[in-house]
């Protein structure tokens, strides 16, 4: 049975985007668990005695039938540089699968300073870890073709002016700056790579 996994954000005691991970898990069971009913994320949490002071790393892995939950102390990733990775054009991830094989041999290869940018049919998509926004000339842009469509990109594009377009491995040198983001890190929380 496959199995999946929500990160949350759990700062100074506060749960981040809680709702938007359970729209996610919902989808999840819509698609993969189609005879079982989802579950609600705050109950799973609620039942655990949570730190109230720090940055911490909720993860939660789940299939129709169960749910575990671990969390640890999050220390913020630093890049100052990017390498861009082509993958299969077929390759899909549209859900926060367990199986994460590819992303794994892809760091492992990668200097942990360096951002591994995933190309696929000459698209930029995301990063191995992180949905990506571009900038330039100040206007911030997301790449169209996202191989998960992240909850900190969900939220980013409702409360920033961002414009979703194509972005080609070749016009990466067009911008200035790249921001990745997700559930742990949204906008600016990891500081912004120079292109």
């Amino acid at each position: 049975m496959s199995q999946f996994i929500e990160t949350i954000r759990l700062e100074n005691g506060v749960l981040h985007s809680l709702n938007y991970h359970q729209e996610r898990v919902n989808k999840t069971f819509l698609q993969f668990f189609k005879t079982s009913s989802s579950f609600s994320l705050e109950k799973v949490i609620s039942k655990n005695k949570l730190p109230q002071q720090g940055l911490f790393k909720l993860r939660i892995v789940y299939d129709a039938l169960q749910q575990s939950i671990e969390f640890a102390e999050y220390i913020r990733a630093k890049f100052n540089s990017y390498k861009l990775v082509e993958i299969d054009n077929n390759f899909r991830y549209s859900f926060k699968s367990t199986d994460r094989k590819l992303f794994d041999k892809i760091s492992q290869e990668a200097d942990k300073n360096t951002l591994p940018i995933l190309i696929q049919n000459k698209n930029v998509s995301d990063s191995v870890f992180s949905n990506l926004i571009f900038e330039k000339n100040g206007k911030l842009y997301s790449p169209n073709t996202p191989l998960l469509f992240g909850t900190m990109l969900s939220q980013t594009l409702l409360q920033h002016k961002i414009n979703m377009i194509t972005i080609k491995e070749d016009e990466i040198k067009n911008f200035d700056y790249i921001y990745p983001i997700n559930a742990m890190n949204p906008l600016g929380a990891i500081e912004k790579i120079k292109i």
